[in-house]
């Protein structure tokens, strides 16, 4: 990244644990998806150790909620499925046990991120460990060999589509809606579609766009409304 915390795309983000929408599924080999699968797991495993308020990290439940029944044969061999044990207390609850206005509603817990948290104290402990970050702009690889380094890991993201002549990379822009912070919401909620509502101690966020090949870094007045109106909606069904 040319820019640094907290001028970065990542503190933009909801940032909640799910690496299941990375890749496009014609491109995903079983090898490619067993890799997947094994990243997930270590992730989980480390994050383990940094949940608390000093890096942001902690547990929240999730509401996933529809007027449609499950179907359990749709996620059947998925990326979804090999990891569903990451995200305990998964549990299908009868209409009685929500206050939700829909007629299916699965709660799981799902580790959520404080980007603006957790990116400080990452920039803080890589700095009391001794690093140091120099702002370099690469135009291709040659440049990216003569570092003076004994590894290097490549985390230019959409970057690599020049640097490596990846033609294939494209965007994928989401877009979030912040409202004001309301600490008696402290759950998430999944309205499908795909949106979403999840609380931080920054804003609540609304968030669920997806517009693949999109570079604008604009906002989209049409997805604010979109997303506000449909959880005005929601909640009012709540009354």
């Amino acid at each position: 990244s040319k820019d640094l915390p907290p001028r970065t795309t990542s503190n933009m983000s909801a940032a909640w644990f799910g690496p299941t929408g990375s890749s496009q599924r014609d491109h995903t080999t079983p090898e490619f998806a067993d890799l997947v699968v094994k990243a997930s797991r270590l992730s989980y495993q480390y994050f383990q150790e940094y949940l608390g308020q000093d890096y942001g990290v902690h547990w929240t439940p999730a509401y996933a909620v529809s007027d449609d029944p499950p179907n359990p044969q749709a996620q059947q061999g998925s990326l979804s499925q090999r990891i569903a044990d990451l995200y305990p207390e998964s549990v299908q609850l009868e209409p009685q046990q929500h206050p939700f206005p829909r007629a299916y509603v699965r709660r799981r817990w799902t580790m959520q991120f404080e980007p603006a948290v957790y990116l400080n104290a990452l920039m803080r402990d890589y700095r009391l460990a001794g690093g140091q970050v120099v702002v370099t702009e690469f135009e291709n690889i040659d440049q990216i060999l003569t570092l003076d380094a004994p590894v290097i890991v490549n985390c230019t993201g959409l970057g690599s589509k020049n640097l490596f002549g990846d033609e294939e990379l494209q965007p994928a822009k989401g877009q979030l809606t912040l409202l004001l912070p309301q600490p008696e919401v402290n759950y998430m909620v999944m309205l499908g579609g795909p949106l979403y509502m999840l609380p931080r101690s920054d804003g609540i966020v609304l968030g669920g766009s997806r517009e693949v090949g999109d570079w604008s870094l604009e906002p989209n007045p049409a997805v604010t409304e979109r997303a506000i109106n449909s959880f005005t909606e929601f909640f009012a069904g709540m009354a």
